[in-house]
């Protein structure tokens, strides 16, 4: 008897000292890969993965906050935030391209055309602002660190698994209450719904399985409606980027391009936000049966 329960705690030492460990390693990742990323800037997978891998540590952190150092944690989420951040307009514009071909490939349109060399422009005049306004590597570097030091206590924690099990069940409450209450018209409203599922579906993959009994939206379900809403955010972004370049399609058959794109993501745009609808009304239901 005395022999499990000291098995078993060596296997509850060994487990929260993955929390850590998991955290570290996911920052040497992206260190790693932002070496090299001023020649990385139109990769648009290397781009994206970058990013990903941000996210993912980012929602780990949170995850832990009520247990972290709040002064040190928020400082280096701002980091972290500040990291991403920056390559924001080139992943949305890389989004557009990539939807653009898409569009073509469905109508039936010559590709590459004159309005996609247009979109190149643009990424081109991102990337170079880019390159001149780059977190260098050295500020990596030097926050390694504090993240170290950050996510030290979580090695010794002894209340780690029950922190862990209230945690993903408030996280998971909090955001079916604002599936509830979405409007799919108020754009702030669908992203800041899409980071709260992101932060859930993120401590969902990485996290020990025990956790995800303490769910109140199943993981599947939780993957789903996070990318629905990344697409949906991905169309009005492109309208965005369309609306912010009025210079480029001054001529009449650009503009007429523009227009015909337009009405496609409109329409995208719409079959979106209905299939959401049919979602929320389910998940509503789930939730009114786990009462």
């Amino acid at each position: 008897m005395q022999i499990k329960k000291g098995i078993y705690i060596i296997y509850w030492e060994v487990s929260i000292m993955k929390a850590s460990k998991l955290i570290k390693s996911k920052y040497k990742s992206i260190l790693e890969s932002y070496v090299d990323i001023e020649n990385m800037l139109y990769d648009v997978e290397f781009i994206h993965k970058l990013r990903v891998n941000i996210r993912e540590l980012r929602s780990l952190l949170y995850f832990y906050k009520p247990i972290l150092k709040q002064k040190k944690y928020n400082s280096f989420n701002d980091f972290l935030k500040n990291l991403s951040g920056q390559f924001s307009k080139l992943r949305e514009i890389q989004i557009g391209k990539e939807v653009y071909h898409d569009y073509c490939v469905k109508k039936d349109i010559s590709y590459p055309n004159e309005f996609s060399e247009i979109l190149i422009t643009i990424e081109e005049a991102i990337v170079s602002d880019l390159k001149r306004n780059l977190i260098p590597q050295k500020e990596l570097e030097d926050n390694k660190m504090t993240l170290y030091s950050l996510v030290k206590r979580l090695d010794s924690d002894e209340n780690l698994k029950s922190f862990s099990k209230k945690r993903i069940k408030t996280m998971s409450k909090k955001i079916s209450k604002k599936i509830n209450e979405i409007e799919f018209n108020d754009i702030e409203e669908i992203h800041d719904l899409r980071i709260e599922l992101k932060k859930l579906k993120y401590a969902l993959k990485y996290l020990p399985d025990y956790i995800k009994d303490y769910t109140l939206l199943p993981e599947d379900l939780t993957n789903e409606y996070s990318d629905l809403l990344g697409f949906l955010l991905d169309k009005y972004s492109i309208l965005n980027i369309l609306s912010a370049y009025p210079d480029v399609f001054d001529a009449y058959h650009k503009s007429y391009s523009r227009g015909l794109f337009e009405g496609y993501l409109y329409n995208e745009l719409a079959t979106s936000k209905e299939i959401l609808e049919n979602m929320k009304a389910a998940i509503g239901d789930l939730n009114t049966n786990n009462l």
